[in-house]
């Protein structure tokens, strides 16, 4: 019994923990920060991570991209779960995920499924799935302006780390060559489409 009453203490003062870190991340009170503790719990009690954990990954989505309910606990689990598997840092994983889609503007209702396509292309290519993350943002722009698709992107990005040739290196060269293109008056969109199915 005493046992038992230590375990449910601890676990209510994790919990309480959890949701203090919930509302200072995100500025959530009332009902909304009651339905992001829905939201906590969901993830929490459905894969084996700590209480912190999961706090820091439902906090980080919800702050960068605004999703809650259904959406952010499609993102957040899925996040936690592979972080736990490949012992990396889930919060941090869920802040680089948000960044990507930020800066390619994906909508909120697409991103689990953008998730799902981040997660073939790691596990095809044998990309860390963090450093796909910060190419996607750090390259982002660029590629756009060469006209590439965040599809495109994703498999273009995963390849190259695939063949052993660093992400950096490329992009340095592709850049140069999109400023020679411009100089000239050459469109940067006329160029082979690239396909996930080309690429990975």
């Amino acid at each position: 019994a005493v046992a038992l009453g230590k375990a449910a203490w601890h676990a209510g003062m994790a919990y309480d923990d959890a949701m203090d870190t919930i509302a200072i991340s995100t500025g959530a009170t009332g009902d909304e920060l009651a339905a992001l503790g829905e939201d906590f719990s969901a993830v929490f009690t459905s894969i084996p991570i700590d209480a912190e954990t999961a706090s820091g990954v439902i906090s980080e989505l919800n702050r960068t991209l605004g999703v809650s309910g259904d959406t952010l606990v499609d993102i957040a689990r899925p996040l936690a779960e592979a972080s736990r598997m490949m012992g990396t840092d889930a919060t941090a994983s869920a802040q680089g995920f948000a960044q990507a889609m930020n800066a390619w503007k994906v909508d909120a209702a697409d991103a689990p499924a953008t998730l799902d396509a981040l997660f073939v292309a790691t596990q095809k290519s044998g990309v860390g799935f963090d450093e796909l993350l910060t190419n996607l943002s750090t390259f982002g722009p660029a590629l756009q302006t060469m006209g590439f698709s965040l599809t495109e992107s994703t498999a273009l990005l995963a390849e190259l780390e695939k063949a052993g040739m660093p992400a950096t290196n490329a992009m340095t060269a592709l850049q140069f060559a999109a400023k020679t293109f411009t100089k000239d008056g050459v469109p940067l969109q006329e160029r082979a489409r690239v396909t996930p199915e080309a690429a990975l």
